[in-house]
């Protein structure tokens, strides 16, 4: 039987109180899955790609009503600041994670692990990895040094942290980054300069790219098998941080 994948997206400035609405319409099977989103390309955004899959088009137009309507009750009850976009920005927030520029001249091609995006003579490359977690109560040290040395060095990306369910309701999350750069003799910054701080192995996992993984980049697909279960505390107080630690940045940057 044919199905129908469509998705929403969602900035806000509270995402702990998010986290929890979605988390709740997640288990009721209202979401197929979601994704948060964090991009350093030229300042520091975050948002929320919400994916929503069913037979007919008719139930997700109900299970999108539901949601738009939870979240912006909880928009004015908590003031989260929760704006859906739409249209162009729409676009292009969901492409962005390939390319800001997807025509019919575009051109993709795979050069031992690196994705190559070729548009009017510009190339663009990127590869994938995995965030690793040691254990649980690990989370928040692990994607705290994360955080730091992307953004202290320079590096340019996007990290998804995706939520689905297992068959018994159980909330679980996974990592992954996608290193971005414009000259292929970078593309060994990222393992190379983490290297320089701490071990790579207790971090990152590069991924080996292939053809199918461009679907699911483009839809933020959980593809991995290095998740956690979901507790609020570490991933929750991890977030905060950085995004305390962002918005400070950027407040500083333009005074």
């Amino acid at each position: 039987m044919k199905s129908f994948l469509c998705f929403s997206i969602v900035k806000t400035d509270d995402l702990e109180q998010l986290i929890y609405l979605l988390n709740v319409l997640l288990k009721k099977g209202i979401i197929e899955y979601y994704s948060i989103q964090f991009s350093n390309f030229l300042h520091f955004t975050k948002c929320i790609i919400i994916n929503l899959q069913d037979n007919t088009k008719e139930n997700i137009l109900k299970s999108f009503s539901i949601i738009r309507e939870d979240i912006m009750r909880l928009n004015k009850e908590k003031s989260i600041n929760a704006e859906f976009l739409r249209e162009n920005e729409l676009r292009s927030q969901f492409i962005n994670i390939i390319s800001n520029k997807l025509d019919k001249d575009t051109k993709i091609s795979i050069k031992k692990k690196i994705f190559i995006i070729e548009n009017n003579e510009i190339c663009q490359y990127f590869k994938l990895y995995s965030l690793k977690f040691i254990q649980e109560n690990s989370t928040e040290s692990i994607l705290s040094i994360f955080f730091n040395l992307i953004n202290d060095l320079g590096i340019k990306g996007i990290l998804i942290i995706n939520f689905s369910k297992l068959i018994q309701g159980t909330i679980i999350y996974s990592c992954f980054f996608v290193e971005y750069f414009s000259k292929i003799n970078e593309k060994e910054n990222l393992l190379n300069k983490i290297e320089e701080f701490i071990s790579n192995d207790l971090i990152l996992k590069e991924k080996i790219m292939k053809w199918n993984l461009i679907g699911n980049l483009l839809w933020r697909l959980w593809f991995f098998k290095d998740y956690l279960y979901f507790k609020k505390t570490n991933l929750i107080f991890a977030l905060n941080t950085f995004v305390q630690r962002e918005n400070n940045s950027n407040t500083s940057n333009t005074d």
